[in-house]
């Protein structure tokens, strides 16, 4: 397994500033707000933890954005190009790993944050959440849109490996097939299943244990210009909010 490092960049990362320059979220209907933030802040005082994703583990690596390509990204996005990155690989119920779980990463480079869990490949179907036992073959999913240069869309994630393998069950084995060279792929996927390359980032590094507990992710965080979209999404902002308000000393997710 590669050593915990911790580069001044990858650490800037991990505490960003809790205002960034982002994207506003529509106030969703005060009953619906109350009731997910009810839900969230119950679950995570009953764990003592994240209400989801309670233990994982954070990547280190660069965002690599594509020359050209068939769909206009943002400018800010391009402007990631070569960022340090992390990618928090996570348990979403905290079940023991010789079970299925909703598998979760959660994708930071810059000011824009990304949430994906394992999902399936296709139209309709990129909208589950699909519990899968190995972080190395299932297709991830935003589940949720994006607004992207005017268009609506999802991203969709993959993890690779170098070489022949076997599937890495466990956050331990993922962890240790960074030292080989583990790379995440992201793609902009159409409702109707249709892809194209949104960046990748090969990840060569992992960061001591206390930063998964402690990082924190918010799905509004668009920086790099892939602003969420759909009352759903307006919806995570109270939620991951009081998630985070009750859990000690904790983030959400």
């Amino acid at each position: 397994m590669p050593a915990p490092v911790m580069a001044p960049d990858v650490r800037a990362l991990l505490d960003p500033d809790p205002d960034p320059a982002s994207a506003r979220s529509p106030a969703p209907p005060a009953p619906a707000a109350a009731a997910a933030a009810a839900a969230f802040a119950t679950l995570s005082r009953l764990r003592g933890t994240r209400s989801l994703h309670p233990s994982g583990i954070v990547l280190a690596g660069t965002l690599r954005v594509p020359a050209g390509g068939r769909v206009r990204l943002p400018a800010a996005w391009r402007e990631l190009d070569g960022a340090p990155a992390i990618v928090r690989a996570s348990r979403s119920l905290g079940l023991p790993e010789s079970l299925p779980d909703v598998l979760g990463l959660a994708v930071r480079a810059g000011g824009q944050d990304l949430l994906l869990t394992t999902s399936r490949r296709g139209p309709g179907v990129q909208h589950l959440f699909v519990p899968a036992r190995h972080f190395l073959g299932p297709t991830f999913s935003s589940v949720l849109a994006f607004r992207v240069a005017g268009r609506t869309l999802l991203v969709t994630a993959a993890l690779r490996a170098p070489g022949p393998h076997r599937s890495a069950p466990t956050l331990g084995e993922l962890a240790r097939l960074a030292a080989g060279g583990l790379t995440l792929d992201l793609r902009l996927t159409s409702f109707a299943g249709r892809s194209a390359p949104l960046a990748t980032i090969p990840l060569d590094a992992v960061l001591p244990d206390g930063n998964a507990a402690a990082v924190r992710f918010d799905p509004w965080r668009a920086g790099g210009g892939l602003v969420p979209a759909g009352c759903l999404q307006d919806l995570r902002r109270p939620a991951y909010a009081a998630s985070r308000r009750g859990t000690p000393a904790r983030g959400s997710r």
